[in-house]
């Protein structure tokens, strides 16, 4: 470049001052976040690098993407939008929409409940393999459970008397029955066999 076309020294420090300005061959400046060239005079240049164009570019350059990987990845139709694996919602690439997105009440709920989701899979996934803990008072008793069942103590201590316990118990009460039913079949007989000779005597004074 010759000395002619040299850029003013204004200029030159301006370019020097921004790492994304750098002078071209035809003199003009170019910047490398927008594509932008610029003519180089200094109030051309403030106002591109003040510009709302230039802040928005270099906002989006600067913002991290990846931070938010994998609930948003890139689009697969569009470079200008992202994916949300969470809402299942196409996101635009702007920084301030990815905020918003991220920090609404719809993506953490949604966030929540995934997390939730895949932690209940992954103690399935490790319970799989373990043997199921038997209920106690089922095939194996509890600690908690006696080792005999209610009332079998009484069987087990029992009276030191005869014929104590409930085994014992039960026993007397049968023969007592077993008696008493005796008793009334005898005396039962006794009233049949009294009426028939009284009937047998009565038919041979008739024949008399």
């Amino acid at each position: 470049m010759s000395s002619s076309s040299a850029p003013p020294k204004a200029v030159v420090d301006f370019v020097a001052a921004h790492s994304d300005a750098e002078v071209l061959d035809s003199g003009k400046v170019r910047c490398s976040t927008t594509g932008h060239e610029c003519l180089p005079q200094l109030d051309v240049l403030r106002a591109h690098w003040e510009g709302k164009t230039y802040r928005k570019k270099a906002a989006l350059v600067a913002y991290d993407f990846e931070q938010h990987a994998p609930h948003l990845v890139p689009h697969k139709q569009s470079k200008h939008l992202l994916y949300c694996t969470v809402t299942r919602q196409p996101v635009s690439r702007q920084p301030s929409a990815v905020e918003g997105h991220v920090n609404g009440k719809r993506f953490k709920r949604m966030l929540a409940e995934r997390e939730a989701a895949e932690a209940k899979r992954s103690r399935k996934r490790a319970n799989k393999g373990k043997p199921s803990k038997q209920a106690p008072g089922k095939d194996a008793p509890g600690k908690d459970a006696l080792p005999f069942p209610r009332g079998a103590g009484k069987v087990a201590t029992g009276s030191s008397r005869p014929g104590g316990g409930v085994h014992g118990q039960a026993g007397a009460g049968a023969a007592r029955k077993a008696a008493r039913r005796q008793a009334y079949l005898t005396n039962m007989s006794g009233r049949g066999g009294g009426g028939r000779r009284a009937g047998r005597g009565a038919h041979e004074r008739g024949k008399r």
